[in-house]
């Protein structure tokens, strides 16, 4: 039985559109949700477009705002071990902020990737306590530590080779590639399409 009070109506398209007639459950009507908000699913917000700005935002908000909370222990005069550092940043940040990440890993613009891997950059650069000359790429392979959309790219490849063991995936053809379509291949799935791509 769905619950009136825990759900909400919200159309997703590119185009615009009028609103059709509210939708009743037990008599309850479920108003639409306004174009500039989006709806919670899972932790995940969805907008209007899919474009997955408002999470992505909202993602980095958080994370910047855990940095700050973790701030006596993530600073440059920190007595902590620099191994110390990362290990905190993989375990508590970087979850954080590529949460999802096989559903809207291949549908975000550079730029908002860029501001993922610049959230990325300043945790590492505070952890070896590094120069402003030295290159990001250096700092990363002193630590191990993939760049943001390699370690998407692995995630996402990693789910979508096991969403076959999922039960409800295989009912449901989650994950399978789509025959006919419109747009260009972005969807998840398409991980290998959209490198191709890029490449």
């Amino acid at each position: 039985m769905l619950n009136p009070t825990k759900c909400e109506s919200k159309i997703f398209s590119l185009r615009k559109y009028n609103l059709p007639p509210e939708i009743l459950i037990d008599d309850t009507p479920i108003p639409w949700n306004p174009d500039d908000q989006g709806v919670k699913y899972l932790g995940v917000y969805l907008d209007k477009k899919l474009n997955w700005n408002l999470y992505l935002n909202n993602k980095l908000t958080q994370a910047y705002a855990c940095l700050s909370v973790l701030f006596p222990l993530i600073n440059k005069k920190s007595s902590l071990k620099p191994t110390c550092t990362v290990l905190l940043y993989k375990t508590i940040l970087r979850p954080l902020i590529t949460y999802a990440c096989p559903v809207w890993g291949n549908n975000i613009s550079a730029s908002k990737l860029n501001k993922i891997q610049i959230f990325q950059n300043k945790v590492l650069r505070i952890a070896a306590n590094c120069q402003w000359f030295i290159r990001n790429t250096h700092v990363h392979q002193e630590f191990g530590i993939d760049t943001i959309k390699e370690f998407i790219i692995r995630t996402m490849r990693r789910f979508f080779t096991n969403l076959h063991l999922v039960p409800g995936a295989v009912t449901f053809n989650i994950g399978e590639p789509t025959a006919h379509r419109r747009l260009k291949a972005r969807l998840p799935q398409d991980v290998e399409d959209v490198l191709e791509v890029d490449e």
